[in-house]
């Protein structure tokens, strides 16, 4: 359904988010279909380290992935059964090792030698030579036993923050977010233990670690052009904005936060009923403004009210400094390459797919094999997709944030 008359009616939804953003939404006649609900685009991947395992053990915070990998290397000699690093997954698990090696993970960047503030030529994350140069790192890493055997196997997809914070796993590679509830349930299970935050780490190719911004949204709403209420649905989603607001930021009272000295406090996932833990409720939120998406206040008080407002201090000046250096994405989400369109998908399928997949897990994936099905990917069509890209993005520049 054609939206522009109810963003009109209830300005708080449309104020909601940056015009800029709506302006991207925008077809060519004017009409937007879509309620995007925006995010902070800067969410750094935090390395989240026992800092008392690495004091007994005369270890130094590293500064450089080659020191990182020494201590991994110490750890797992003085303890057989610890497990020297664990992460979910390349991106939202090791995502800041990943900015180590100079690339935009699952984006579209500069060429390999190309300027990284103003590319003649950008392409797909694959397609460089330091993504490759990452994924065959991890392998090797796997290969030493400093790497989690079961990363990117593991059905459990919150696997390796259980181990961390269970005392399995001395260094844990996630999303920043999740900082207090680490903080506080290895609190609970290992009081004895210190954690650190890894500074952003300098590659073996000299890249400086940082932050791959993400969009200014992941998901929203359409709304059915068959739906009953239409304005009572905006009405709704207006009140959110407004009166509801506290209701949509701090939910129930008791379930979701308590009233401490007058003031609201967010309740770690710990604390909280299963029905009402972040995983049960957050794909379900309320539109969020974009003036919120980076509150401060709100999550120092989600650090407090999970009991570990110490660690509120290191998180942001970690975040302050991981944001410094940015690989976003280099794309224009509006342009489209008409053969991406039509055969993208199929011919990342057929000739990638299997080689990206397993070349940190299968054994028998080797370099060569990656550099063959690129070249062939490339003859298929893939060349052709980059140059459509590259001749209809004429704006290649480097995107703040």
């Amino acid at each position: 359904m054609r939206i522009n008359d109810y963003l009109e009616k209830y300005p708080a939804i449309k104020d909601a988010v940056p015009q800029s953003v709506w302006d991207t939404l925008t077809d060519d006649k004017g009409n937007i279909y879509f309620i995007p609900n925006v995010s902070n685009p800067l969410i750094p991947i935090f390395m989240y380290y026992r800092q008392d395992i690495f004091e007994s053990l005369g270890i130094a915070e590293p500064k450089t992935v080659q020191e990182l990998e020494a201590a991994l290397a110490k750890i797992k000699q003085s303890d057989a059964k610890m497990i020297p690093l664990t992460a979910q997954d390349t991106i939202w698990g090791l995502g800041a090792l990943s900015t180590s090696f100079g690339f935009t993970h699952f984006g579209w960047g500069p060429a390999t030698g190309e300027d990284k503030e103003n590319p003649n030529t950008i392409v797909p994350f694959y397609l460089t030579k330091e993504m490759k140069d990452y994924y065959f790192y991890l392998k090797d890493l796997r290969a030493k036993g400093l790497l989690d055997k079961e990363f990117l196997m593991a059905k459990n997809w919150d696997h390796a923050k259980q181990k961390f914070t269970s005392g399995q796993a001395a260094v844990l590679g996630i999303n920043w977010g999740y900082g207090p509830e680490i903080y506080s349930t290895l609190k609970k299970t290992h009081p004895e233990a210190k954690i650190g935050v890894l500074p952003p780490l300098e590659g073996p190719g000299g890249a400086m670690g940082g932050i791959r911004p993400f969009g200014a949204w992941d998901r929203g709403m359409y709304v059915n052009a068959k739906m009953a209420d239409p304005d009572g649905f905006f009405r709704v989603l207006n009140w959110t904005l407004t009166e509801g607001s506290d209701f949509r930021r701090y939910g129930v009272e008791g379930k979701t936060y308590n009233v401490v000295d007058g003031k609201k406090v967010l309740l770690g996932d710990d604390e909280k009923e299963t029905d009402y833990k972040t995983g049960q409720i957050e794909p379900l939120k309320f539109l969020q403004p974009m003036s919120e998406a980076l509150d401060w206040d709100t999550i120092q008080a989600t650090y407090e009210g999970a009991g570990v407002g110490e660690a509120f201090a290191e998180a942001k000046a970690k975040f302050e400094a991981y944001n410094a250096v940015q690989y976003p994405e280099y794309r224009n989400p509006t342009v489209f390459s008409p053969l991406e369109v039509e055969q993208g998908a199929q011919l990342y399928t057929d000739y990638l797919q299997s080689v990206i997949d397993g070349a940190i897990i299968n054994d028998k994936v080797t370099g060569q094999e990656w550099d063959t099905a690129i070249d062939k990917y490339l003859k298929a069509g893939g060349q052709k997709i980059v140059d459509e890209v590259n001749e209809l993005q004429k704006n290649k520049t480097k995107p703040q944030y």
